[in-house]
Formats: structure tokens, C-alpha cells, sequence
């Protein structure tokens, strides 16, 4: 049986196969506050740092970061039953990665050791299989989220090899992009997650040198790599092209159309943060890259969470530094407009600035969710209706320090858009379910 993702987003990191970050669903509205709140478990108490939580409308995976190894994988139902938990099965690492949730309920899920499948509702057999993540290398292998191509093949980037299994588990292929091309040892290794078009992948990469020095220039790329089942064992993976450039990538690269964008930036002063557009032509590619514009600090301000794709057009650009939220044009990356969080009324603190996925609920109607983090005054999840001039619709306070840090999934009840609830895991202390209260 396929593993097929849900019709609407939230089922995997970044929300769906391209990553644009959009739900799909509508957002609460009215008389939104905690409806509930899991933190007892020891993986809970340990925190989600703000990655972890995916979900198919029904159901919602978090992953957590015990380092005792307990509780790191945890599925919610709407009231916030939990239906199953991993126990010692997986490793803190797996807070590094999202789960995936398919229509069936299932959940594919992993550590930098394992990978497995759970069924949840399955009577006979909860867990249908777990396999080994073989790696020989140096340091603790980081594995940036699960995907799935056209089903049936697991993919899976991490900062060693590329792998890819099948859906019973079993390790079809692992590949070492550029490996050798540079460095008879070394090769190009995965900075974050992967963004599936059709059987095609793009995956943003950087050169694993060792004994760079702070300041070094980095050699990135983003390469589009083709999965063919049909190929004998171990050479499913074949490179249909690699876009070089300098530096390193913070965001996911999100697909638009046939375009990929992500961002690009050195980890040292005086050097800026760029935007990068690559157009896919099949075998080749046509690129664009712009400086992020207004960089009038000494650090450059790169974003900390990936691009979320507008229903309207374009894609937004999370400024943490510059406490805004930028949104640019698809076509000639120009900046259609901008939100400062200090214009947000009701909430006009200069100290509030912006941590988290820019998550988009609802396409027709579309309400973006952010969180707005201030030492001082206290962490908020705030909803923006784009389509009201930016006015805020409501927010929440999630804590003092606690805050929702990452992305968000929406469970739904009896077909019914007022009582979806937006479901998240919190950076230090489990996961929260916001709603319209009774």
C-alpha cells in the first residue's frame, strides 16, 4: 500500500512535498486560546526545539529530544489522547526530524540510527518495521526529515550520505553527492530538508571539508537528483544537474512552479545573505540570485526558517534580525511588501521579533501563522490575515520563555472548520493545542 499524503498540508516538514509551508485547512477564529497542553512525559518535558510536529487531519506525530532516549516520538489524536508513544525506541536525535503521516494513519519517523514505520490503529502489529541508518564517518550523523517520492521511496538527507528506502524498510540506495570531485574523501552533504517534484529531489548541500577555519569561503550546491526504480540495486540515484554557489543555505528550498528558491549565506562578518532562484529546464537550469536587501548591520540577515510560498503570489522571508516579515516576487524577486512586527496592533512592542515557520492556513482565505518572541514581554502565537491588510486576527501567549518555535499542523473534527485546532510542539516543554474554546 502507497504511502499518499493528505490532500491538504501539515503532513510533513514544511508542510507538504514542494515545502511551501500552506495547510490548507482554515485557521480558528474566534475565542482562541490553549485547549490543551501535554508535557508529562519525560521526551515532552525535553522539549520539541520547535521542529517535530506533523499530522493528516486526525492524527499528530511529534518527535522530542529525550536524552534518556524515552518518549521522543509521540502520536496525538484531537483531544490530545495519546495514542502511542516510541518509549526507548528512538534516540534525542530525532528531534532533528519530522515525522510523515499518511492518509492511513501511518507515521514514518527517525533518529540518526533508525528508521521506522508506525501503524497505530493496527491491532496485530503497531510497529511494521524498523531498519538500520548504516553510516562510517566522523561525528553524529544528522538526519534533516523523511520525504516520499511518488508513494513509494522513502528519501532521507542527512549530513552524510543521501538515502532511500523502500516502504517495508528496506535500504534500496545511499549515495555521497560530489563525492571525490574536490577532495579524493570528501563530498557534498545534505544542510537541510528535501523538496520532491515528481521522481526528481533538490537537495541544498555543502562541502564537508575538514579543518575549515571561520571565515573560509564554503562551497554550496543545490543539486536535482532523479529516482529511478527501475535501476539495479544501489543506482536508483542519478545527478541530473548542480547549481554551485558560495556559502552555505539556512532554508529548505521551497519549488514554485518549476523554480527553486532558497537562501545562501557565509557564517563570518561583512558578508551578506542572498536569495537564490533556480529555474529547473530538465537537464540544465537557468539561476537568479539577489543580496538580501537593507543589510545595514554588521551580521548579515539571513532568515532562521525556510520560505513559505503566498496563495496570492510570491513567497515571504522570515527577517528574525530585522524583526519584519518580507514578502518577494516569484518572477523578478523584487519585494512586494513588508509586515514590521512592531506595526502588528495590538501588539507594537520594537522587542518583538519573529521565530518560527511562517505557516499558511486556508488558500482562498489564506491566515499566516508566526510566532513573535520577546525576552521581555513573553512569547506569542500570533494568526495575520493577509487578506486584512496584514491585521492581526488574534494571538496567544504560549509562555514566559516557552514558545512555538517551529511549524504547525491542523486537526479537524466532524468536517467542521470552527472547531480545527492548530496543534504545535514547543521548544522546551511538549506539545499545545490551540482552538476556539467552549
Amino acid at each position: 500500500m502507497d504511502f499518499i499524503l493528505p490532500k491538504w498540508g501539515g503532513a510533513m516538514i514544511h508542510s507538504d512535498l514542494q515545502l511551501t509551508e500552506i495547510i490548507n485547512l482554515p485557521a480558528p477564529k474566534q475565542d482562541v486560546a490553549i485547549l490543551w497542553h501535554r508535557n508529562k512525559l519525560v521526551g515532552e518535558k525535553a522539549g520539541a526545539i520547535g521542529n517535530g510536529i506533523a499530522g493528516n487531519g486526525t492524527i499528530a506525530a511529534c518527535t522530542f529530544r529525550s536524552a534518556l532516549g524515552e518518549d521522543n516520538l509521540v502520536i496525538y489524536d484531537y483531544d490530545g489522547n495519546r495514542i502511542w508513544t516510541s518509549g526507548n525506541m528512538l534516540n534525542a536525535v530525532a528531534t532533528v526530524s519530522t515525522p510523515m503521516v499518511d492518509v492511513n494513519d501511518r507515521v514514518i519517523a527517525c533518529d540518526n540510527k533508525k528508521l521506522l514505520m508506525v501503524d497505530p490503529f493496527n491491532k496485530r502489529k503497531k510497529v511494521p518495521w524498523i531498519s538500520d541508518i548504516p553510516y562510517e564517518g566522523s561525528g553524529v550523523l544528522l538526519p534533516f526529515s523523511p520525504t516520499i517520492v511518488n508513494g513509494k521511496t522513502i528519501i532521507l538527507p542527512t549530513n552524510g550520505p543521501v538515502y532511500a528506502y523502500d516502504l517495508d524498510g528496506k535500504l534500496l540506495a545511499e549515495k555521497r553527492l560530489g563525492m571525490g570531485e574536490i577532495d579524493s574523501k570528501e563530498y557534498f552533504f545534505s544542510v537541510n530538508s528535501a523538496c520532491v517534484n515528481g521522481n526528481r529531489v533538490y537537495i541544498t548541500t555543502e562541502f564537508n571539508a575538514p579543518g575549515r577555519m571561520f571565515g573560509d569561503l564554503q562551497h554550496g550546491r543545490l543539486y536535482a537528483l532523479d529516482v529511478n526504480l527501475n535501476a539495479e540495486e544501489g543506482e536508483i540515484f542519478s545527478i541530473a544537474w548542480s547549481y554551485p554557489f558560495i556559502g552555505t543555505s539556512q532554508a529548505s528550498p521551497i519549488l514554485i512552479d518549476d523554480t527553486i528558491y532558497f537562501d545562501g549565506f557565509t557564517p563570518s562578518l561583512f558578508n551578506k545573505a542572498y536569495i537564490y532562484a533556480v529555474t529547473d529546464k530538465g537537464d540544465s537550469y537557468v539561476a537568479q540570485q539577489i543580496p538580501y536587501p537593507d543589510q545595514t548591520t554588521i551580521l548579515p540577515r539571513r532568515t532562521m526558517f525556510s520560505f513559505s510560498k503566498d496563495p496570492r503570489g510570491g513567497f515571504w522571508y522570515e527577517d528574525h534580525r530585522g524583526k519584519r516579515l518580507v514578502r518577494f516576487d516569484d518572477k523578478d524577486l523584487h519585494i512586494i511588501e513588508e509586515i514590521r512586527l512592531k506595526t502588528l496592533s495590538p501588539m507594537p512592542r520594537k522587542a518583538f521579533r519573529p521565530m518560527s515557520c511562517l505557516t499558511i492556513c486556508d488558500e482562498k482565505n489564506p491566515i499566516m501563522l508566526v510566532s513573535a518572541t520577546s525576552i521581555l514581554f513573553g512569547q506569542y502565537l500570533i494568526a495575520i490575515d493577509l487578506n486584512a491588510d496584514n491585521a492581526v486576527l488574534w494571538k496567544v501567549k504560549i509562555g514566559v520563555f516557552n514558545y512555538a518555535g517551529g511549524q504547525f499542523t491542523i486537526l479537524k473534527k466532524n468536517n467542521d472548520p470552527s472547531k480545527n485546532r492548530i496543534v504545535f510542539g514547543t521548544y522546551w516543554d511538549g506539545v499545545m493545542a490551540i482552538g476556539t474554546s467552549d
